[in-house]
């Protein structure tokens, strides 16, 4: 077990020192306040030098984080250490009031880690989503950066470790075989399908009139840099190498190994037949509400607003003068008029990003009605990258860099355009776009909390999801929506989370089958059967994930009708959005007592808090702190 000794400025961990920047806290931070700041983040620092291996000097450009079981057991030695050292060592008492919320944040934090480990067998070590198999070349294209002959370099010995990541990923699939989690058969299609994709194209096959994903982005990059012809010509060189001699082998290795496991893989679906695996359910789904809500609780409340949704469907259906007062035909419509859809070609896909650019350029002319804070960042709209679209997700979110020199992206998946109907793209751009993802991530990215722990969050999938979904129906308010078909599309979405709840906790605690899951879906909603099959499948990996997100729309709405009654007149509909950014992703019961006590400050006069300035130019943070910033342990960080 490694011992840790906590000093004035620095962490020493058996032969590792990681000095802590001094940050430029607010005036008004009191001496309690910013130590505890320090200390939260040396434990920060100590966790990403563990789990990116490296020491206080070392560049974490080259490498990628260590997945192994030794890993995880550090992690929970440091977390056990730092949450018996926050309990001992500082005076709850004597922090401000944004101390004290970071005191309880991190508190949560550090437990929420520890239970991660306790059931780290009961978590998949692979699935369609988030493998590794996907991960690595993903981030490769989208986060690495080549600026120099070192990134290059860089980026070839990232390309070399393939390997390692993978043998560590089988090794964790071997344990958690043994263990009784192996992930549900019908998930495996996808993830060879994509670790396959991955290895297409020239150099890995010499015939081919393609390049491989990984060989173009190289050269694209390299192209650009300020790097001699020479240096480009020898890196080219090497990087050809590098993909037929150490990526292909890697894949195929892995690959291998994916097709046996698939041969055992269970036919079920759900967590609760495995060992421990109603507790890790409870678990996972504390985790993601950051409610005490049970999973009896949640399924309830899931088919109270499948009735509810219902209703609101059959009024629009009454609007638009449809024929029939049987809300699946309303669905057949949806589903099969041409109206609503455009072709699967370039033409199609070209004007399906030019109208979800549309409908972000009239939300950002609006925002000023409904904030008065605003993001720095750029927000662009991006297609999925080829080589994944077919077994990847319909849209989601990628945040920015706080530096503000990557934009944030709003990823569409333009593989099939029968799986995006026009009819929903309204909800989901003010979702993943603005003033839903983008919006929040990027604010909180820009703030200056005092210490790194703030902005990332942690056990915040309710806020974060539960605002987006929020804004869905909020900028209805302001006039969007004006198309009642469109309007339709909203309440079709909000529907398929209100499913979720359902779905979710039938597959996982009460033994509901696949098939099961899918019908229920498609009886209450328009979508595809493709998509609802996807939708199901992610369900089953993401274990709870899925339930996040009516249940933060929900609390937020029920917050809102609190302070409205409370504040009156007094409520500023601008000023309670900006204070329910301000302080970063919270925990729905944290959150709850922040807008509480913000309201009475306004009865009584008072001034709560001072709030967060924007961050600090990265440049005045050391250079390992901003890499280990920009590959967070949560990896891509995407959001859906």
């Amino acid at each position: 077990m490694r011992k840790y000794l906590v000093l004035t400025q620095a962490v020493f961990v058996v032969g590792l020192i990681f000095l802590v920047p001094q940050l430029p806290l607010s005036a008004q931070t009191n001496p309690e306040t910013q130590r505890l700041y320090t200390f939260i983040d040396q434990v920060i620092y100590n966790s990403w030098g563990i789990y990116y291996n490296i020491g206080p000097e070392e560049t974490t450009k080259d490498k990628w984080p260590d997945y192994s079981d030794e890993t995880l057991s550090e992690l929970n030695d440091l977390f056990g250490y730092a949450l018996a050292t926050l309990q001992s060592d500082f005076n709850y008492n004597a922090l401000d009031y944004q101390g004290k919320l970071t005191y309880r944040i991190f508190d949560r934090y550090a437990k929420q880690e520890m239970l991660f480990y306790e059931y780290r067998l009961n978590a998949y070590a692979i699935d369609q989503w988030n493998g590794r198999h996907t991960y690595l070349p993903s981030y490769l294209i989208n986060f690495h950066r080549i600026e120099s002959y070192f990134d290059a370099a860089a980026y070839i010995t990232r390309l070399e470790k393939f390997g390692d990541v993978f043998d560590q990923v089988i090794e964790s699939c071997e344990s958690r075989r043994l263990f009784g989690c192996i992930p549900p058969k019908s998930i495996f299609p996808a993830i060879l399908e994509t670790a396959r994709n991955v290895i297409k194209g020239y150099p890995i096959d010499p015939d081919s009139s393609e390049f491989n994903a990984l060989y173009a982005d190289f050269k694209r990059k390299v192209d650009a840099a300020p790097i001699t012809a020479a240096q480009k010509d020898g890196l080219m060189v090497q990087v050809e190498g590098v993909l037929m001699e150490d990526v292909k082998p890697a894949y195929d290795r892995l690959i291998s190994y994916i097709e046996g496991l698939e041969k055992l893989a269970p036919t079920t679906h759900g967590v609760g037949a495995m060992p421990n695996g109603k507790a890790y359910y409870r678990m996972m789904l504390e985790h993601r509400t950051s409610t005490d809500l049970t999973p009896n609780q949640v399924h309830k409340l899931g088919r109270q607003n499948v009735r509810r949704i219902r209703g609101e469907m059959k009024q629009i259906m009454k609007q638009v003068g449809f024929p029939s007062n049987n809300l699946r035909d309303f669905f057949t419509f949806f589903r099969t008029d041409k109206r609503f859809y455009l072709k699967t070609n370039n033409h199609g896909r070209k004007k399906y990003l030019k109208l979800a650019n549309r409908y972000l350029d009239g939300m950002w002319a609006k925002t000023d009605e409904m904030f008065t804070i605003f993001p720095l960042s750029e927000l662009i709209v991006k297609r999925v990258e080829a080589y994944k679209e077919k077994t990847t997700l319909r849209a989601w979110y990628s945040p920015g860099s706080a530096d503000g020199v990557r934009p944030g992206a709003y990823y569409l998946n333009l593989y099939d355009m029968n799986d995006q109907p026009l009819y929903e793209l309204e909800a989901l751009s003010y979702h993943e776009g603005v003033p839903g993802h983008h919006f929040q991530v990027s604010l909180a990215n820009e703030k200056d909390y005092g210490t790194y722990l703030r902005p990332e969050g942690s056990g915040t999938t309710a806020y974060v999801e539960g605002w987006a979904l929020y804004t869905e129906k909020m900028t209805k308010e302001f006039g969007f929506y004006q198309d009642p078909y469109s309007d339709f599309g909203r309440l079709s979405m909000e529907m398929l989370r209100a499913c979720r709840l359902v779905v979710d906790t039938g597959i996982h605690t009460k033994g509901w089958s696949r098939q099961r899951a899918i019908d229920y879906i498609m009886k209450h909603t328009p979508e595809t059967l493709d998509n609802v099959t996807a939708e199901v499948d992610r369900y089953a990996i993401l274990t709870a994930q899925a339930t996040a997100y009516m249940v933060g729309k929900l609390k937020i709405e029920e917050i809102r009708s609190k302070v409205e009654a409370k504040l009156g007149e007094r409520f500023d509909i601008r000023a309670f959005h900006d204070e329910l950014l301000t302080h970063g992703p919270l925990p729905l019961y944290f959150l709850e007592d922040v807008m509480e006590d913000w309201s009475d400050s306004i009865l009584s006069g008072m001034t709560l808090h001072a709030r967060p300035p924007l961050m600090i130019p990265l440049r005045e943070v050391p250079q390992w702190v901003i890499e280990l910033r920009r590959i967070k342990k949560d990896d891509l960080n995407e959001l859906y």
